[in-house]
């Protein structure tokens, strides 16, 4: 499971609760069961030391805590855009039945993923760039076969087609990138220049790269937009075309992501985003090579021993 602000999930009183921390420091998440009408029916604060997790009952709530129970567990951070990893296991007359969030099921509607992405990334926003006023930048989210998404300055507006939609709603963190780069042209627009990159479209990349790591969303995701865009539309070179309708050469697939790796790279290798860079990257991505930002050497060496060559025959 990738780190998350909220899970929720259905429990009864011997259901399995999992928590992680993947913060180098302690934190706090609330867990609050519901039961079947909605009313709460109790809850408990765990504190997380650094790097640990634990795991626990619904049993473990107060003494009167329902013996029959049956409802929804929510556990959520009590810091803002701190996030955690969590797990439920469910058993009933002796079965199990583990429930990841959501990650099993049939993405849900592409509105829903768009507007929550889109809210987190403009609180974000607002933390990083007091100034620009990210409170007023609106979603609208128009019915085309075009793929495409475009910010509007005169009315401070994200548009975004139900085909683009379509096209990434298998990853959140996606959408968050394609979202995070259009509220960067509000952010460009709105401090009246570019902040990372002097071009204009790879600054907004740099710029939404950051603001979707800033939410926990997987800064790789850019690829894939990138990637998705390309392959639906046949051109490697012109990817602008069909993304902010605009037409411009500099900004070409390789080009774009050579930025965004070199905006990583010079982010991580700053003092005060080292401990972070290496936080989540030993988390997310712990088997990347080690020359890739975000992500660390790890030894593995009794599976390389394991690993030797398949005799030829």
């Amino acid at each position: 499971m990738l780190p998350t602000v909220r899970y929720v999930s259905i429990a009864t009183r011997d259901a399995g609760i999992a928590i992680a921390n993947p913060y180098n420091r302690a934190i706090t998440v609330a867990v609050t069961a519901y039961d079947s009408s909605g009313t709460q029916a109790g809850s408990r604060q765990v504190t997380l030391c650094a790097l640990c997790h634990t795991s626990f009952n619904p049993s473990s709530f107060p003494a009167n805590f329902p013996r029959n129970f049956e409802g929804t567990v929510v556990i959520e951070t009590t810091e803002p855009f701190i996030t955690f990893a969590g797990w439920t296991l469910n058993s009933e007359r002796g079965l199990l039945s583990s429930l990841p969030d959501g990650s099993v099921t049939w993405p849900g509607s592409p509105v829903a993923r768009i507007a929550q992405a889109f809210n987190k990334l403009k609180a974000i926003g607002n933390v990083f760039f007091p100034t620009a006023n990210l409170n007023a930048v609106q979603l609208n989210m128009f019915g085309s076969q075009l793929i495409n998404a475009f910010y509007t300055p005169t009315t401070g507006t994200v548009h975004v087609s139900t085909a683009l939609a379509e096209l990434l709603n298998e990853s959140s963190s996606e959408i968050a990138f394609m979202l995070a780069h259009e509220l960067s042209h509000h952010i460009q627009a709105r401090l009246g220049q570019s902040l990372i990159v002097a071009n204009k479209e790879q600054d907004a990349d740099a710029l939404g790269t950051l603001l979707a790591l800033g939410v926990g969303y997987d800064p790789y995701a850019a690829a894939g937009v990138l990637g998705k865009l390309s392959m639906v539309t046949r051109q490697s070179s012109l990817i602008a075309q069909y993304f902010d309708d605009i037409a411009d050469p500099q900004t070409s697939f390789s080009t774009r992501l050579t930025s965004l790796f070199d905006t990583l790279q010079s982010m991580c290798s700053a003092p005060q985003a080292q401990g972070a860079c290496n936080t989540y990257k030993g988390v997310i991505h712990p088997s990347f090579p080690s020359s890739i930002p975000l992500t660390v050497p790890r030894p593995w060496p009794m599976v390389e021993k394991t690993l030797q060559p398949i005799p030829q025959h």
